[in-house]
């Protein structure tokens, strides 16, 4: 019995570091493919030779495990393996340079308003806009509300943060930013300042004109989730 559970868990080593190799040599082949391509097209083919190299290599490793006698394939287990973790460990490596290059130092935040500021706009005027974005200073986050009903989250970094300042209000809303006309496509602000206003303030022709940073706050704040690399997750 402990024999056939030996040769069960070295079959599957096998499977699962032909999966990793296959990964590693599709997102190569990938990359190849995507030379000159911009970063969207790129990134999806890099991402699409990934999957199907790594589906290729699990299916070549359970065939492997499937057919090979227990010598070789403890062979090929170990010929695979040994570069399977080092191509982990690098991935690793990488996956934690990448989280440190989100984070930015807390003297880099010092001096910078606190807020909280929110976009919502009617998703009936614009399915394919974000329906509400939300940036929160305190907690260092923004947020995307997807039209498909998920959401974005990611790191609200500092110079990110510096730059949204330019659009917080000095003062409450002026009357045209109040009295706006209902319309389907209207953007509603809201915003909190710590130590300053809180308010909000309905986004038309007539208001941007007479508040030009909260028209600046509106173009901005849409833009914090690709202003810097900051970690994001969907869901």
């Amino acid at each position: 019995m402990s024999s056939d559970r030996a040769s069960l868990r070295l079959r599957l080593l096998l499977i699962a570091a032909a999966g990793v190799v296959g990964v590693a040599a599709g997102g190569i082949v990938g990359a190849l493919a995507a030379q000159g391509a911009d970063g969207l097209v790129g990134g999806a083919k890099v991402m699409l030779g990934a999957m199907i190299g790594g589906g290729a290599g699990l299916i070549v490793g359970a065939l492997a495990g499937w057919k090979l006698s227990a010598r070789p394939a403890k062979a090929a287990a170990w010929a695979l393996g040994a570069p399977a973790v080092v191509l982990l460990a690098l991935a690793a490596r990488g996956l934690w340079q990448i989280d440190q290059e989100t984070r930015d130092p807390e003297e880099a935040y010092a001096g910078l308003p606190v807020f909280i500021a929110a976009l919502e706009r009617d998703p009936a005027a614009d399915p394919y806009l974000a329906p509400r974005v939300e940036v929160d200073a305190n907690a260092r986050t923004w947020t995307t509300a997807m039209p498909d009903g998920g959401a974005c989250r990611g790191r609200l970094r500092a110079e990110v943060q510096r730059r949204l300042t330019e659009g917080l209000p000095q003062g409450p809303a002026p009357d045209a930013c109040r009295d706006a006309p209902p319309a389907g496509d209207l953007v509603r602000l809201t915003w909190w300042i710590d130590g300053g206003p809180e308010g909000a303030a309905l986004m038309d022709p007539a208001c941007r004109a007479a508040a030009p940073r909260l028209a600046t706050l509106e173009r901005l704040l849409p833009q914090a989730s690709s202003m810097m690399n900051s970690a994001p997750s969907c869901d």
